[in-house]
């Protein structure tokens, strides 16, 4: 199970602090582990991320490397002003700690560029609150379900490589259990 706090920001989301729970086997202990860093994205961007190399520190020492390529993910919000682009062309390496409480905010990275597509002036909640009541609440309801999905796609393609790691740690785990149990009761 993954579970990640999500918080909507004026003109920003947040997305981190995630915590996951798997069982290896059954009558085992289930396995706690949390994913701290919070990454933001503003709310009328469209983010492109491409060719990245992930390795996860807290596994480094403790199992063998993991290490999660991602080619193409593309995060867009409805009614974006403004494009910003991290192309990792020369595949560096990006060291993800597990315990880091770093914010992450994903406009101001090494390497990213930004472009304005559009020049529109986007509403804050608070004037959105000075329209009459029907206006207030028909846009609310537009913007919710509008919200659910976008954040649901965010939480699902932020969390693949933890996802990842998290299979491979339940696969090492057993291989390891196995190899242990082999040294102790040689055939």
């Amino acid at each position: 199970m993954i579970k990640c706090n999500c918080t909507e920001l004026e003109t920003e989301i947040e997305i981190g602090e995630c915590h996951l729970s798997f069982l290896l086997k059954d009558g085992l202990p289930i396995n706690e582990h949390h994913y701290r860093p919070k990454h933001r994205f503003k709310k009328y961007t469209k983010y492109e991320f491409s060719e990245f190399l992930i390795k996860f520190k807290d596994f480094e020492e403790n199992y063998n490397l993991i290490e999660v390529t991602i080619y193409n993910i593309t995060i867009e919000f409805k009614q974006t002003v403004q494009t910003c682009e991290w192309n990792n062309k020369n595949q560096t390496t990006l060291l993800v700690d597990f315990e880091s409480t770093e914010l992450i905010d994903h406009r101001k990275s090494n390497g990213i560029t930004c472009s304005v597509e559009k020049n529109i002036t986007i509403p804050s909640v608070k004037k959105l609150q000075n329209f009459s009541k029907n206006e207030s609440i028909i846009h609310k309801e537009d913007q919710k379900s509008s919200w659910y999905s976008t954040l649901i796609m965010i939480i699902v393609i932020a969390l693949c490589p933890v996802i990842f790691v998290t299979t491979y740690f339940l696969m090492t785990a057993q291989n390891n259990s196995i190899n242990r149990l082999r040294d102790i009761f040689p055939a």
